[in-house]
């Protein structure tokens, strides 16, 4: 059958929310997409634009679209889409980026070349917006529309758990850039403290702080969801809070619970503060576990880059395990 790509139309979100859960993305994407998250999170975006969603329509024999690309819908089904777009510019620095968030096809509809041609779409899309370099599988501050969609908490690359991803992306001409480890642990597993933690939780509590970050990138996106930020703050000799030894920043994941049958929290932004180290960010974990846990929370998600041995040995310590990782992609020049 004949295929056409077009761009998005205002008629085309229930389409684009089937095939989305008719994918197969595996455990790190939401499954049981509605209309009206996707609407929220992707096409409600300040920064959305209706050249980055491509989609592919296959025709029957003899209705072949018109100039503009409408196909008659009676004669038309939607086998794929494309997602892109652009990120903002870093301050000093005339250099435009661009992200390919997703490209999507139908199972019933692959092994026939509708991936690459999406992906090609995506990146001329891009480059005609002014990119310079385009990157596919970003990671937090990459990803224009995926917070809250794929990855968890947060954008993660091409997930390994989504097999067809990370071999489609070299294919394309993609370079691994970056790894990134997921990793989970149980709210209800045994705690494991030395004396330097205990040492740290005895003398500090737990309170609530403003957001890490507020620019508008941040907020349009990681914004939509439910987050909170826990500091670990040193008492004083007063018993009075002192500065914060260690932060954290909490990702509400309900979106994920269909899929992963657990109620579960993600964790982001994990940093100490003055006077902080290792043993401050264990007890922070801790006692934000032993928080949650009353919340009937019961499973907790970070992620660590793969080359950063300390923050995951840290993390195995704690309790958290691996359970998939992520890759990110740039495309290779020429």
């Amino acid at each position: 059958m004949p295929l056409t790509l077009r761009r998005f139309r205002n008629g085309d979100p229930p389409a684009l929310v089937r095939l989305w859960n008719a994918a197969g993305l595996g455990r790190g994407a939401v499954q049981g997409l509605t209309i009206d998250v996707f609407d929220h999170l992707v096409l409600a975006q300040q920064h959305f634009d209706p050249r980055g969603l491509i989609v592919a329509v296959e025709t029957a024999d003899g209705a072949d679209a018109d100039p503009g690309g409408n196909v008659p819908r009676r004669h038309g089904r939607t086998v794929g889409f494309a997602l892109s777009g652009l990120l903002p510019q870093r301050p000093g620095t005339e250099e435009c980026v661009g992200a390919v968030d997703a490209v999507l096809v139908h199972p019933d509809a692959r092994g026939r070349g509708v991936g690459r041609r999406l992906m090609a779409a995506a990146v001329e899309s891009l480059r005609q917006r002014g990119a310079s370099r385009i990157l596919a599988g970003g990671g937090p501050a990459e990803s224009p529309f995926l917070v809250g969609l794929y990855g968890g908490s947060a954008p993660a690359g091409f997930l390994d758990s989504d097999p067809a991803a990370r071999p489609f992306a070299t294919a394309c001409g993609f370079r691994e850039r970056g790894r990134t480890v997921i990793l989970q642990r149980p709210t209800d597993l045994r705690e494991r403290a030395g004396f330097q933690v205990l040492a740290a939780r005895r003398h500090a509590a737990l309170r609530t702080a403003p957001p890490l970050e507020s620019n508008r990138w941040w907020a349009t996106r990681f914004g939509r969801l439910d987050t909170l930020r826990f500091e670990l703050a040193a008492r004083g000799r007063d018993a009075s809070p002192g500065p914060a030894t260690a932060g954290v920043t909490l990702v509400g994941l309900d979106l994920y619970g269909p899929a992963w049958d657990r109620r579960a929290v993600g964790l982001r932004d994990l940093a100490t503060g003055p006077g902080g180290g290792q043993p401050h960010l264990h007890a922070l974990i801790l006692e934000t576990t032993r928080r949650l846990r009353e919340e009937a929370v019961d499973l907790l998600e970070i992620h660590a880059d793969a080359a950063d041995a300390a923050a995951l040995a840290l993390l195995s310590r704690i309790g958290f395990s691996p359970i998939d990782q992520g890759t990110r992609f740039e495309l290779a020049e020429d």
